[in-house]
């Protein structure tokens, strides 16, 4: 499990499956996905993203983090923050 971090205008956390209508509300205007290499997301393809990145929160070790940036004002999911951590071996080697 994640620890979620707290600033002062940030709540970091995991991200939930009831997220994927607030993730969908921002990732589908094209100010979010023009200029990633990304069709504009669909509500499928939203819903499929937070189911996978949910699956992804059990598995040990965990490598992949996809975390909802939610407003602490409002409450509203606003963004998102990817980390990925590289395995000890592959840190060892460079």
């Amino acid at each position: 499990m994640f620890e979620p971090i707290e600033t002062e205008r940030l709540h970091i956390r995991d991200v939930l499956l009831s997220d994927k209508d607030a993730f969908f509300g921002y990732m589908r205007r094209e100010d979010y996905w023009r200029h990633v290499p990304i069709e504009p997301p669909t509500a499928a393809w939203v819903e499929s993203l937070v189911k996978h990145c949910v699956r992804e929160q059990d598995r040990d070790p965990r490598t992949h983090y996809f975390l909802a940036a939610v407003s602490r004002e409002s409450g509203t999911v606003i963004g998102e923050a990817i980390l990925r951590t590289a395995r000890e071996e592959s840190v060892s080697s460079l």
